[in-house]
């Protein structure tokens, strides 16, 4: 599926058309909506970031793993810009957390203190070190602040293989004391499948 606004496209692929029918299947339908709602104010960090710097779309794509984003070639910004835009997403759910925990304070509507609870998950999953996620893009933009393109990849990248390595053993550690923990293991082969896919582009 193909929208196009302005001179931005914007493409549902199949694989995330298959997200949703996974979610469908295991989660209750206001999970799914207020997934899928705080899912759309982190991309749209990203995005609003990119045009307040003036950095030009061509397309976006969402695909199981989150958004691909397509610049167009004549834009070319600093590192510094780039880090702001890699966590652009982490700011704007932190922010969005924050405005729901307080309509619920004042309100005691649920919904809205679910909804600020999944934009935290949303947040810290991104604050990960690992190559493919925000916090591990900033991190390689600030690698090359200081350090050429190879040695700013080759760091990024140990650290994020480390940062694996270690949330496996915990993952492991917390399914042999406290039986088992279906998110942990859902997270863990998550980083495990963006890190191969980072591996095979």
């Amino acid at each position: 599926m193909i929208l196009q606004a302005g001179k931005t496209r914007f493409k549902l692929s199949f694989s995330f058309i298959a997200l949703i029918v996974l979610m469908i299947l295991f989660y209750e339908e206001k999970i799914i909506v207020l997934s899928l709602i705080s899912s759309f104010i982190h991309e749209s960090g990203h995005l609003s970031f990119m045009y307040l710097f003036g950095d030009s779309v061509k397309s976006v794509e969402l695909t199981f793993f989150g958004m691909r984003i397509d610049k167009n070639s004549s834009t070319n910004l600093s590192y510094k810009k780039d880090i702001i835009i890699a966590l652009g997403g982490i700011i704007f759910n932190l922010a969005f957390a924050v405005v729901c925990y307080i309509i619920y304070a004042a309100y005691r509507l649920r919904c809205f203190l679910i909804l600020s609870a999944v934009n935290l998950v949303i947040a810290a999953i991104n604050s990960f070190p690992v190559s493919m996620l925000d916090t591990g893009k900033a991190l390689r933009c600030c690698l090359l602040l200081h350090f050429s393109k190879e040695s700013a990849d080759k760091v990024s990248d140990l650290i994020s293989l480390i940062f694996i390595i270690v949330f496996s053993a915990f993952s492991v550690l917390y399914f042999v004391f406290y039986n088992v923990n279906i998110s942990l293991f859902a997270i863990n082969i998550y980083l495990i499948l963006i890190t191969i896919l980072k591996k095979r582009s």
